[in-house]
């Protein structure tokens, strides 16, 4: 009896360190470095946190330079499911079903972003729990990272932003940005009043009081705003993170 009780104690105890064993590796968050990134033709971009082959060179390179179309490509992959956003879908490549392995020997997936955000990204990771929030806006989701219009700054035509980062997470701000509107409750696009323009690439983090100061003239982009309720929203992010997050400082122009 001695020796059963025994055994049924270890393997008690057995079941008990594998359980534990496996719920920490269910929840154990999957990180991955997004490096390589394109902007196709059409305004899309494509992410990529793994190098790709494809005949000589990599995935991105050839879709890139048009040697390879992506819906070409997504068309040989597995289709996996759509997400409840209205259209992204997810697909895999798996190089065991795939005779001559035309995108190397490492299973990956794809998402192809088109939902409700307006997001229309590519991007190709090796884990599919990475992908899930790759095609929406994360508005307002950093701890401890806000911004605000400096006191006195705001006119019609412009104003002073503080960015305040607090943080860990080593973000980058640019000098893009873009304004909303309230309009019955819901923030929509301020429409520009130029169709061709773009941003200087430089970017910039907090100084050692943790803050940033923007100054923005709206003026030459949005115009004079009229009364009502805005927003200016831009973008933070780090180096390998592939997913964008937006902070937002409401205002009111009376």
């Amino acid at each position: 009896m001695k020796r059963i009780g025994g055994f049924l104690l270890l393997f008690i105890l057995f079941s008990c360190l594998c359980g534990c064993a496996k719920k920490q590796e269910e929840n154990l968050e999957i990180i991955e470095d997004f490096y390589v990134g394109y902007t196709l033709d059409d305004g899309r971009y494509l992410t990529l946190s793994l190098d790709v082959p494809y005949q000589g060179t990599t995935l991105g390179e050839a879709i890139f330079n048009n040697q390879l179309t992506v819906d070409n490509f997504v068309s040989t992959l597995e289709y996996i499911e759509s997400l409840k956003d209205g259209g992204s879908k997810i697909y895999k490549y798996n190089q065991s079903n795939i005779s001559n392995r035309t995108y190397g020997k490492e299973d990956f997936f794809v998402i192809t972003c088109d939902g409700k955000d307006g997001i229309r990204d590519i991007v190709i990771a090796k884990h599919k729990e990475t992908l899930m929030n790759k095609c929406s806006k994360n508005y307002d989701d950093l701890e401890n990272v806000s911004m605000k219009i400096k006191e006195g700054s705001l006119t019609k035509k412009g104003a002073t932003i503080i960015i305040t980062d607090k943080s860990n997470r080593k973000n980058i701000y640019g000098n893009a940005y873009k304004l909303e509107e309230r309009v019955e409750g819901k923030w929509q696009d301020l429409k520009t009043i130029i169709d061709d323009f773009s941003w200087t690439l430089e970017g910039y983090s907090v100084d050692e009081t943790n803050t940033l100061e923007f100054k923005v003239n709206w003026e030459n982009l949005y115009g004079t705003l009229k009364e009502g309720e805005y927003r200016i929203v831009k973008d933070a992010s780090y180096a390998g993170e592939g997913t964008t997050h937006y902070i937002t400082a409401p205002f009111s122009i009376e």
